[in-house]
Formats: structure tokens, C-alpha cells, sequence
């Protein structure tokens, strides 16, 4: 700018004092054209600089979250030298307590600083220009804070196209906890999941640790040896107690070598065979093979525009015997905005999808919120006093909703809400309203006892329900899985007692054309 404005200023003196340069009509010619093109270079650079700005807004960012003791994100050396230097990415180094560079670990390990990681991380991401695409790896106790950020931030600012975790350890130094409670979330393009079942750390490092995962492409394993780059084994010399290893023949090789007419004894020592590497909780993140995928899969992703997340569809479905109203809370794909719907109208065994004005409801979360009731009030469905819940105002009436994440392989949202009245049915393996009132036309031509087996009175025994039965009855299924309550589980505020059923095995004609009765 400061060139040009120079240019500018000295191609006014040239016009002004073109006069004076008539006489000499070549060097005002030459001045002037001089000045023109100086003029049109600065622009030029102007306009080629400021196109360079527009397109570095829309950059990609790797981003290194180390565990504890600084370790082991940051020392991927050949992941990082490939992002900044073959595809001009911003690297940058980051501590699971804190995401910001250059910031030791030294933090207490526990969920504060974690929680210090997960708002530094919005606070940085919220503050990228639209477009930006984030590839971010974590190992150990890193993994964890990146998961926990990824599936916290809410922004529409920023592609998650890569998430890899390396041997990730959740609280306590559990790798179960971390799997059991948190799950990778559908905005993710690209999940990548490596872990070790040799050596603590995690504490429990025998655990599966695959998470359920809802990203584009989903891709764990275990991997408990060393790689090369190329996928083939690292081996090493075995000690000489491992008598088991492969090639395992300590004793020497001799033989005769004779040169001319002379010979002597020529001998070679033995061999204790070689093993595959076994890969540690530190080491895994340097492994050739596991820094080659990951660049591959870098490469692979820079290469192709940005998937879209799926837009998921909620889907409900009552399965009770009682028609009942229900009241959401989510996250509106079109606004990017929390809002509440109420009443969605659910008759008995009606499942559907949520829509309004003849279209689906869109999300770009895979958590949402529900309350229900029954037309009757004599059955809800709501939150408690978990960190799970909330409460929020729909038409002008205080409800608390309860959290909901279970996300189908269609990757659409589901939940199923369920009461006691299935226990009967359920003891007797009857599925519908229609085959518990079943008739005796339904019934074969003829019936006889042996179509029975007797059974020991104390195994008819059943949970036999008041109906005082007080709210809660059932909780909402988050899991698509069978109601609970058709198991013994016990049920929220209700009066239960063990009643004997006769159960008659034998039929008779009832002597009115009937048939068998």
C-alpha cells in the first residue's frame, strides 16, 4: 500500500510537470510509462495478494493434542513434516489440559483439565473463518480432550474432517470409561482409532477399545505390534531364555573352509530367532505405520472437498397400550439454533418421523431432548437431577427433558417409549394387543393336553403391578433394545407382589359347538 500511494503521488508530479518535459517529448513519454507500470505492478500485487488472503482464510489446521508429560502427539515428526511442508498446513502443538501452544501439561490429572481444554478449544475454534478444516490427533489422555471437543463444539465454522486418536485414556486412567461414555459424533468425516492391549498405560489396557462411532467412516482397530511404514512387521532379536521364538537354534554352525592345502574350522554363532515388536502405550504413536496412514489419509482427505454431516431425522415411536403426547428439544439444522417443539400426538403402537409443514425435522447434533406423557398423565417419560437432563419452557409449561443419543446405523435419531403394561404379555411371549385378546376361532380344530408341557407352579410366578403405580413408570429405550420392564427390573415407585397363576392344562368342549374352550 505504501507503494502504491508512492506511485500515485509521483505520477501526479510527473502530469504536473508536464510542461516543463514538452520540449523533451522522449523523457516525459518515458517517465510517465515508467510510472504506469510500477502503478500497474502494485496493483496487481495488490489484487494477488489480497486473492491469497480470501483463499489461507479457508485453511487447514493440524492440530497435535499431547498427553501427560507432553507426550506423544507432538513427537509424530513424520506427520508433521508432511502437513507443513508437502501440504502447506498450520501445525500446531497442543497439552490435553490446555489448547493453547506452548503450554506444559504440568495439571492434575483430572477432569479439570480437561474441562480447561474443552473451552479453550471452543473459544479458538469459534474464532476460525467459515470453511476452516480440522484435522486433529490426540494421544493418551490427549485423545480423550480431543473427543470431548469435537463432540462439545456446536459451530457451523469448521469441517472435522480427521479425528485420530492414539491409544486414548479417559478418567482415572480407564480406557473402558472413555469407551462406555462417549461416542464419536456423526460431524466427524474421518475416525481414526489405534490402541495397545500390552502394557498399562490405560490402566485397563486389556479393554476393547473400539467406541461406538457415527462418523463418515469409521476406522478402528487394535494394533499391539510395531509396523514399518509399508505394513510389515518390525522384528527383534529374541532373548536367549525365549526358547519359543520363531528361528530359535542357539547352537553354533560350523564347517570346513580349506584354502589351498590347508583347512580350519570356520563357526558362526547360534540364532535366538526374532519376534514382531510389541508396541507400548508410548511408542504407538510414533510407529512407522501408524504416521504413513495417517498421511495417507490426510492426503486423501485434502484432495476431496468437505463431505456434508448427515442431516439426522428423529424418529419415535410409542409403544405403550395409552396414546401419548411428546415434547423435543434440539438443535435445528437450518437456524443453528436450540429450539423447542411441542405436542407431537403418538396413538398406541404409531411410530413416525418428526416433521413440520409437511417436511422433516433436520439436526446437526445427534444429542437431543425429550419429555412425554400420556393422554391420562398416568405415564411420563422425563429427566431426573443427572447432568443428563434439563429443563426448558415449551408453550409457556416448565419440562424437564431427558437427553437422548442413540443413533441408528442409518444415522438417524430413535427412541422408543415403553411401559409396564408389556410385562404380562411379555411372560407369555404375546407381542401385540391383538394376540392377548385372541378368540377361539384362532384356535386349531382340535386341542388335546399334550399340547402343554407342565410346568412347577413357582416358575408361573410373576410381578404382579398395583395400580397405584406412582410416575415415573418406565424410562424412554435409548438403545433400541427391549423395554427393561419386560425383564424383573424393577420399576420407579411401584407396589410389586409375587402371585401364584393356575395354569390349566387340559380342554374340554364346552358342549355349545364351540370347539375346545
Amino acid at each position: 500500500l505504501i507503494h502504491l500511494t508512492w506511485c500515485s503521488c509521483f505520477l501526479s508530479f510527473v502530469r504536473a510537470w508536464s510542461p516543463h518535459f514538452a520540449r523533451y517529448e522522449c523523457t516525459h513519454k518515458f517517465l510517465t510509462m515508467a510510472v504506469l507500470r510500477l502503478l500497474y505492478q502494485q496493483v496487481f500485487l495488490l489484487l494477488l495478494v489480497t486473492c491469497c488472503a480470501s483463499q489461507a482464510e479457508a485453511k487447514d489446521i493440524l492440530v497435535l493434542v499431547d498427553g501427560n508429560n507432553d507426550c506423544c502427539a507432538g513427537s509424530m515428526n513424520r506427520v508433521k513434516r508432511f502437513a507443513r511442508d508437502e501440504k502447506h498446513m498450520t501445525v500446531m502443538n497442543v497439552v490435553w489440559s490446555n489448547f493453547k501452544e506452548n503450554w506444559s501439561s504440568g495439571a492434575a490429572l483430572d477432569d479439570q483439565g480437561k474441562q480447561r481444554f474443552v473451552a479453550s478449544g471452543k473459544e479458538y475454534l469459534e474464532n476460525l473463518p467459515a470453511g476452516t478444516n480440522i484435522y486433529m490427533i490426540g494421544h493418551s489422555w490427549g485423545g480423550d480432550s480431543a473427543l470431548r471437543l469435537v463432540d462439545a463444539y456446536q459451530g457451523s465454522n469448521v469441517n472435522f474432517r480427521l479425528l485420530a486418536l492414539i491409544d486414548p485414556v479417559g478418567t482415572a486412567g480407564q480406557r473402558s470409561v472413555m469407551v462406555n461414555t462417549n461416542y464419536v459424533p456423526s460431524k466427524v468425516e474421518y475416525f481414526y482409532n489405534r490402541y495397545q492391549t500390552n502394557q498399562p498405560f490405560p490402566v485397563d489396557f486389556l479393554a476393547n477399545g473400539k467406541f461406538l462411532c457415527y462418523a463418515q467412516t469409521c476406522d478402528q482397530d487394535e494394533q499391539s505390534t510395531h509396523k514399518n511404514a509399508d505394513g510389515s512387521s518390525v522384528r527383534v532379536s529374541c532373548e536367549a531364555y525365549e526358547v519359543t521364538c520363531p528361528g530359535y537354534d542357539p547352537t553354533p554352525k560350523c564347517k570346513v573352509v580349506w584354502r589351498g592345502l590347508k583347512s580350519y574350522l570356520k563357526c558362526e554363532p547360534g540364532s535366538n530367532g526374532t519376534k514382531m515388536k510389541r508396541a507400548g502405550h508410548s511408542g504407538l504413536a510414533t510407529d512407522g505405520y501408524v504416521e504413513e496412514s495417517l498421511k495417507r489419509i490426510i492426503d486423501q482427505l485434502i484432495r476431496n472437498p468437505p463431505k456434508p454431516p448427515k442431516r439426522p431425522n428423529m424418529y419415535l415411536k410409542n409403544d405403550c397400550k395409552d396414546s401419548i403426547s411428546v415434547a423435543i428439544r434440539y438443535l435445528d439444522y437450518y437456524t443453528n439454533e436450540w429450539t423447542s417443539k411441542c405436542w407431537f400426538d403418538f396413538a398406541s403402537g404409531e411410530g413416525a418421523y418428526l416433521s413440520s409443514s409437511d417436511s422433516r425435522l433436520e439436526t446437526t447434533n445427534t444429542v437431543w431432548y425429550t419429555y412425554a406423557e400420556s393422554y391420562d398423565l398416568s405415564n411420563k417419560w422425563s429427566g431426573n437431577d443427572l447432568p443428563d437432563s434439563i429443563t426448558r419452557s415449551c408453550r409457556g409449561e416448565s419440562l424437564l427433558m431427558k437427553r437422548q443419543d442413540f443413533v441408528d446405523s442409518d444415522g438417524d435419531l430413535y427412541v422408543k417409549f415403553t411401559c409396564n403394561d408389556r410385562r404380562l404379555r411379555a411372560h407369555h411371549n404375546i407381542t401385540s394387543e391383538e394376540t392377548l385378546a385372541t378368540s377361539w376361532e384362532s384356535l386349531p380344530d382340535t386341542y388335546s393336553a399334550s399340547h402343554f408341557t407342565e410346568l412347577p407352579l413357582e416358575e408361573l410366578y410373576f410381578k404382579h403391578t398395583h395400580e397405584e403405580t406412582i410416575d415415573p413408570v418406565c424410562t424412554a429405550s435409548e438403545t433400541g433394545e427391549e423395554d427393561p420392564c419386560e425383564e424383573d427390573a424393577p420399576l420407579w415407585g411401584t407396589k410389586q407382589e409375587e402371585v401364584p397363576i393356575k395354569v390349566m392344562t387340559h380342554l374340554e368342549d364346552d358342549n355349545h359347538g364351540h370347539g375346545p374352550s
